[in-house]
C-alpha cells in the first residue's frame, strides 16, 4: 500500500513538473505561427546609353553683330538610382562633337529626377540638376571654350518595353543667357535604359 502510495505521489509530481515547464511556470507559450516575409529593397540601380543633340545659340561680337546658331551631334551615358516611385538620382556624361560649325558640348553633372507613373507602361518626369558644361567656340574670343557650372533643368518620358529596359526622351537646359554674348545651351536626347 505505501508503495503505491509513493508510486502515485511520484507520477503526480512528476506530472506537475513536466507541465509547469511546458507551460513556462504558468504562462502559456505557445508559440504563434506566422508567414515569414522576406524584406525586399525598392531601390532599383540602371544604366542608360543615348545619343544627343546639342542646340547653341550665341551673340557674335564681330563685324556683323549677329546671331550665331550651332547643331551638333553626340552621345551620352547614365548611371542611375531609383530610390522609389517618386524620386532617382543620376549621374549624366555628355559628349556632343560630331557636325559642327562652330562649337562643341561636352556637359557631367548630378541629375535629380522627381518621377510620375502615368500608367504602367509610361512615365513622365522633371530633370534638376548641377553640372558643368564646356561649350567650345563660345568663349570670349569666339574659338575658345565657355566652361560655365550651374544649375541645369529639364523633362522627358520613360516608356518600358521589358522587364529590364526602356526607352526614354528627354529635353535639358544647360546655359540660359550665358557670360557677355547670352549664349544658350540645351539638349535633346533619346536612349535606351537597363534596369538591374
Amino acid at each position: 500500500m505505501v508503495r503505491l502510495k509513493n508510486i502515485l505521489v511520484g507520477i503526480f509530481v512528476s506530472t506537475i513538473f513536466s507541465s509547469t515547464l511546458s507551460a513556462g511556470g504558468g504562462k502559456c507559450t505557445t508559440t504563434p505561427i506566422s508567414e515569414v516575409v522576406p524584406i525586399t529593397s525598392s531601390v532599383e540601380y540602371y544604366v542608360s546609353l543615348g545619343t544627343s543633340i546639342s542646340g547653341v545659340r550665341r551673340f557674335c561680337d564681330c563685324a556683323e553683330k549677329k546671331i550665331l546658331k550651332d547643331v551638333t551631334y553626340g552621345g551620352l551615358v547614365i548611371v542611375g538610382v531609383k530610390f522609389n516611385k517618386y524620386i532617382s538620382v543620376e549621374a549624366r556624361w555628355t559628349n556632343v562633337l560630331l557636325e559642327k560649325d562652330f562649337s562643341t558640348t561636352k556637359h557631367y553633372g548630378l541629375i535629380l529626377k522627381p518621377t510620375y507613373q502615368i500608367n504602367s507602361k509610361l512615365t513622365a518626369y522633371a530633370t534638376l540638376g548641377y553640372g558643368q558644361s564646356d561649350i567650345e567656340g563660345a568663349g570670349i574670343n569666339n574659338y575658345d571654350t565657355l566652361s560655365e557650372k550651374g544649375f541645369t533643368f529639364g523633362g522627358g518620358v520613360d516608356y518600358s518595353i521589358g522587364n529590364h529596359l526602356s526607352v526614354w526622351a528627354d529635353w535639358e537646359n544647360l546655359m540660359y543667357d550665358v557670360s557677355v554674348f547670352k549664349t544658350n545651351v540645351n539638349l535633346v536626347s533619346v536612349g535606351i535604359t537597363y534596369h538591374f
